[in-house]
């Protein structure tokens, strides 16, 4: 495992744990470093949330979100 990505219920991404996760540009070469490889899901104590790893992913590919004006994109 390569990553460990943040997800939170209140993100300002548009992120849904089942399929896809949305990230802005400047992880993009840090996201490719994790192609065809598993990354764990973290839910951050942001919020007033508890910490809690509860999900790993497998990255299958790396795409742009044509729909976001900000150059997001989804792994």
């Amino acid at each position: 495992m390569k990553a460990v990505f943040d997800t939170k219920p209140t993100s300002i991404y548009d992120d849904d744990q089942t399929e896809d996760y949305q990230f802005p540009r400047r992880y993009l070469n840090t996201v490719r470093q994790c192609e065809n490889d598993w990354v764990v899901l973290r839910r951050p104590r942001a919020d007033g949330g508890n910490l809690a790893y509860f999900a790993v992913a497998r990255i299958a590919e790396v795409e742009q979100d044509i729909n976001n004006p900000y150059d997001a994109r989804y792994a």
